[in-house]
């Protein structure tokens, strides 16, 4: 007969699962509150305004990353003016599949504001444009540049108003090496950059003078047609 112990040694055998169970979850926590204060400790050296955690921005943006999945959490977000435009630096956080097939999604996220109202234009590699286009039942834009249809996929449910983004400086903005596997999303009165991973300030390099460039190419009479 096999010897299956005794319940003495069952209940010492749960009480250490529990044990090392337990520590593993404090320390996860502990380096969660640690990487809190690091980012809060960066905002408040650079002047910007700080909050743990801030429900409103986790239905405030449409585009992919968000809209997707369920627990979603949009953590240490920062606000401040860069360049004389207002922005957002946040973590975001959801969870897609269940069982074994669960997983957590991190992003980092970046936005500044934008004159008028644009409807929504994004601009992602070109191997990863299609499942955006599936997903938002949006159009695929092409311009005369062979060069950037070949690096960039555009999906506008407005036609008219992604050409009008996509001026010939614009384009070759596109071009240029510090966007080169990035998605710039452009949502009424917004401009969002997102990649994965965690946001850790100072280490997390964050993309103001990208973004603030594409922002200073939109075109005036744009935001006038869509105020």
């Amino acid at each position: 007969m096999t010897d299956t112990g005794s319940p003495a040694d069952f209940i010492a055998g749960l009480v250490g699962f529990v044990v090392i169970g337990g520590g593993v979850w404090y320390l996860v926590g502990l380096a969660e509150r640690r990487r809190h204060e690091r980012n809060r400790r960066y905002a408040v050296h650079m002047g910007w305004e700080y909050l743990v955690s801030d429900p409103s921005l986790i239905e405030a943006f449409e585009s992919p990353p968000f809209g997707q999945g369920r627990r979603k959490k949009a953590t240490d977000a920062m606000r401040g003016t860069v360049r004389g435009r207002e922005f957002i630096v946040f973590g975001y956080r959801y969870v897609t599949g269940s069982g074994k097939n669960q997983k957590v999604h991190d992003v980092r996220a970046c936005v500044v504001r934008v004159s008028g109202h644009i409807p929504l234009v994004r601009i992602s590699p070109e191997h990863v444009g299609t499942r955006i286009l599936a997903a938002f039942g949006a159009d695929d834009v092409e311009v005369e540049s062979d060069e950037f249809n070949r690096r960039w996929f555009v999906a506008s449910r407005d036609q008219r108003a992604a050409h009008a983004l996509l001026s010939p400086r614009m384009i070759e903005r596109f071009l240029e090496y510090d966007l080169n596997g990035k998605t710039a999303i452009f949502e009424p009165g917004n401009l969002i950059m997102c990649d994965r991973g965690r946001l850790d300030l100072p280490a997390t390099p964050l993309p103001f003078d990208t973004l603030c460039d594409l922002a200073e190419l939109v075109p005036d009479f744009l935001a006038q047609d869509y105020p």
